[in-house]
């Protein structure tokens, strides 16, 4: 595979007639980045030999080179794709999960096609804080919005924390906006003069989504809002609003605002599914079992660990997760 300059060509790319712009500036927003990247992505300036879209791994290296952090731009880049992909889905498929959540399976199989999903469960590494010679790895959940089974989860416990604080009320106002810089300021304001209690939740298509206990319109947008009794309010939401893939953002005013961890695990490092087994490792296990993996990986699948097809991507987490068990059962124990 070869990746070439990311400078812009001085002729078009052979089999494409797309001028591509030159790449941002350091200092460019991370959106500026982000829109390079699904620019050259989808126009074919950066593709592997078969002529497929580059994998994460390749594109945060991209990324790198042009002096961006990946960590930054790879949620917008990811929005921005799975925008783009929604149009390109004729009828898609959608299922409901257990706590109400519709899902569009179409837009989850192209986005698991193009490796955009997490792996999950996860080995998640680093150093004990109490004694910072151990070394550590621990196979939980990734707890990403954009993962079928965590970001489910996640606006499973955003809706739960919405009926509960709208449900006493007879009545509710929800409004849509199209996401811009000086909105959030704007809404913050106008729910400040009226007294209200407001939630909002931040599409990546940049659909913003509101629902208050009174109407906030004014001379910009959302000027018009609706009144919908809480019920009403719920099914909106969950018919239009908060389907999966969608989540970019959310927050709730002072009155409305979970209170701790416990009660909001759609914060980074909220509670885990305690399904999932967590091993405890030190270092030099941590060596043995990614070594041992990847020659199983190697065996079964015939490609190294780093590129196994998203359709064994389930297979291989079962994999981790019995080595990881075979190799604390078979170690030495101390003293």
């Amino acid at each position: 595979m070869s990746i070439s300059s990311p400078q812009a060509p001085s002729t078009h790319p052979v089999g494409f007639t797309t001028d591509f712009e030159l790449p941002p500036p350091p200092g460019s927003p991370p959106s500026a980045a982000a829109e390079y990247l699904l620019e050259v992505d989808m126009g074919g300036l950066f593709s592997r030999d078969d002529g497929s879209p580059l994998p994460p791994r390749q594109l945060k290296a991209v990324c790198g080179y042009l002096g961006f952090n990946w960590k930054s731009v790879s949620p917008l880049f990811r929005a921005m794709r799975a925008a783009e992909f929604s149009k390109w889905i004729e009828d898609p498929i959608f299922s409901v999960s257990a706590d109400g959540i519709v899902v569009n399976e179409s837009l989850v199989e192209r986005m698991k096609e193009h490796r955009l999903l997490p792996l999950c469960p996860r080995p998640l590494t680093g150093w004990d804080l109490h004694n910072f010679s151990r070394h550590y790895s621990v196979i939980g959940l990734c707890n990403k919005s954009w993962c079928p089974r965590c970001g489910v989860r996640k606006l499973g416990t955003i809706l739960g924390h919405v009926k509960r604080v709208i449900t006493p009320l007879s009545k509710v106002y929800t409004a849509v906006a199209t996401h811009e810089p000086t909105l959030a300021s704007r809404m913050g304001t106008r729910r400040g003069d009226h007294a209200a209690e407001m939630f909002w939740y931040h599409r990546t298509d940049g659909m913003v989504a509101y629902v208050s206990t009174k109407p906030l319109g004014g001379r910009k947008s959302p000027r018009e809002w609706t009144e919908r009794t809480p019920k009403e309010a719920i099914e909106w939401l969950v018919t239009e609003v908060m389907t999966f893939p969608s989540f970019q953002d959310r927050g709730w005013s002072q009155g409305w605002q979970p209170y701790g961890d416990q009660n909001d695990s759609t914060k980074s490092g909220g509670s885990r599914d305690p399904s999932i087994r967590h091993f405890i490792l030190d270092k030099e296990q941590s060596w043995v079992v990614e070594d041992n993996l990847a020659e199983k990986v190697k065996e079964r699948f015939d490609v190294a660990l780093d590129a196994v097809p998203a359709e064994h991507r389930h297979e291989v987490e079962d994999m981790l997760a019995a080595t990881v068990e075979e190799v604390r059962r078979s170690w030495p124990r101390s003293g």
